[in-house]
């Protein structure tokens, strides 16, 4: 990447909060990699009380160790004492219904964007929300997020495929379009935003196929065959896994070129040594580095991706026994029953893990 990029973090508002959580729909850190260790045990659970919601979403990190949520279009944040500290009525205040939000990326300063469909919103420290220049015409996926990245970008997809770059305040510095033939996809633009190498290229599901881009938009390396249902992950090696539209999960080195493959659809986490975890719809599969099989857990998979902290430990959800924690030689060591299936699983803070059941939060550690 140029330098160009890099002068623009000391004076961008749009840098990445150094916050734990691991990648999930849409963040800064763009890897399912946690710098932290998880809970030791499953048998402490606080419960934070909030509004119940048709659908559950992402509980992020927040500042001072706290635990951020967007639900019912609100956005709540509890501190480290598991107290509620912040309660924003998003939909009511700009009009818009309670489902139409994304989850929330914080930024340097304890500032967030957030998305809804025709805007983006910055929520100060101090309550004040405004939207970010005058894009209110534009479609956003809203439910999908936003990507920040190191050198201060601040990315987001609209409805018709084109890939919005903000590197300040008031204006669209950047409009990627993604297109065939001249016309638009007409299966649908990506649906989740790029994830990003630690050199500021992108990497995103298409209808046509997992495509590497330039920080401006060159293509470098395309995969075909798109699934969308799931976005791209990245190792600690920045290899990475993706599934295609055959239904296989694909790998690749750096430059696009192909290391390995698995026959079915796995939703993938990166292990702290290198390596994978891949979910399947019957089995938790352990890759090592050289895509070796290290062992398999018999799981019916709840279609959330597992979670893997910095000691190699994982959390993923079974349909019948609930949540499970997974030593990283592949066993089973706790279990928790769930009252209902969960928004995805998070890493909030060092000892904790966070997940949104709809009526409440569970926080566990």
């Amino acid at each position: 990447m140029g330098g160009g990029f890099q002068m623009l973090i000391p004076f961008s508002p749009y840098a990445p909060a150094l916050l734990p959580w691991s990648r999930r729909l849409a963040d800064a850190a763009n890897s399912s990699l946690s710098p932290l260790p998880g809970p030791e045990s499953l048998d402490r659970v606080r419960r934070l009380r909030g509004g119940p919601v048709a659908s559950p979403g992402c509980c992020l990190s927040a500042p001072g160790e706290g635990v951020a949520l967007v639900r019912g279009g609100h956005f709540l944040t509890w501190g480290s004492d598991s107290r509620l500290a912040r309660d924003t009525d998003l939909a009511g205040v700009w009009n818009t219904p309670p489902e139409g939000w994304g989850s929330a990326l914080w930024l340097a300063g304890s500032r967030c964007a957030l998305l809804c469909p025709g805007r983006i919103l910055l929520l100060e420290p101090d309550g004040r929300a405004r939207p970010l220049g005058s894009g209110s015409d534009v479609d956003y996926h809203s439910t999908l997020g936003l990507t920040a990245s190191a050198d201060g970008r601040l990315l987001a997809f609209s409805g018709a495929g084109e890939l919005h770059v903000h590197f300040h305040p008031e204006e669209l510095a950047l409009r990627l379009s993604f297109r065939r033939d001249g016309q638009h996809a007409t299966a649908g633009p990506p649906l989740h935003p790029p994830t990003l190498y630690r050199d500021g290229r992108m990497v995103l599901q298409h209808e046509l196929g997992c495509l590497c881009c330039s920080a401006m938009g060159e293509v470098e390396w395309w995969f075909p065959g798109g699934e969308l249902s799931h976005p791209p992950v990245l190792n600690r090696d920045e290899e990475c896994g993706f599934q295609d539209a055959a239904g296989r999960t694909v790998f690749v080195d750096r430059q696009g070129t192909p290391q390995s493959e698995m026959g079915e659809p796995l939703l993938l986490a990166a292990r702290p040594r290198g390596g994978w975890l891949g979910l399947g719809n019957e089995a938790l599969y352990c890759l090592d580095r050289n895509y070796d099989l290290h062992w398999r857990l018999p799981v019916e998979s709840a279609g959330l991706p597992p979670v893997v902290d910095a000691r190699g430990w994982g959390w993923v959800v079974d349909q019948v026994e609930g949540l499970l924690q997974v030593s990283p030689q592949g066993r089973v060591t706790r279990r928790l029953e769930l009252p209902s299936r969960p928004g995805l699983l998070s890493l909030p803070a060092r000892g904790r893990l966070a997940l949104d059941l709809g009526h409440e939060v569970w926080l566990i550690g």
